[in-house]
């Protein structure tokens, strides 16, 4: 009865805000062949946000919570600077699609995982 071209209308992601904390566990050093030390650390990643879920004409906007939970990696370049590679799980519940009737006929708890890469700056005490 309903054709998924002209019947259904999915929602997407619009963005994801949020705050974390981290805790590393492991760190170490990795000689470079008498060249140099590279310094690098594990850590584990807790924290909430918002995602907000963009609708179509049929599908509301809506932000929810979303706690987060990631594991990363980062790489010390020296003593104040970083580089960061970072998975994060975020977990929110949406409205997957709708028909024409605006009847929500998916809704789901969603896992969106995230990799990141960046640069880690920390400041002196």
């Amino acid at each position: 009865p309903n054709n998924p071209v002209d019947g259904d209308h999915f929602s997407n992601i619009g963005y994801i805000v949020g705050g974390k904390v981290a805790y590393t566990p492991i760190y170490g050093k990795v000689g470079l062949l008498n060249r140099g030390v590279l310094r690098y650390d594990l850590f584990a990643s807790v924290g909430l946000g918002i995602v907000n879920v963009k609708g179509s004409d049929v599908i509301d906007d809506a932000s929810t919570l979303a706690p987060s939970i990631g594991i990363g990696q980062r790489v010390y370049l020296n003593d104040w600077m970083a580089i960061e590679v970072l998975v994060t799980d975020y977990i929110f519940a949406r409205t997957l699609n709708a028909d024409m009737n605006h009847k929500e006929t998916d809704k789901e708890v969603d896992q969106n995982f995230i990799v990141s890469a960046g640069l880690s700056m920390f400041f002196p005490r």
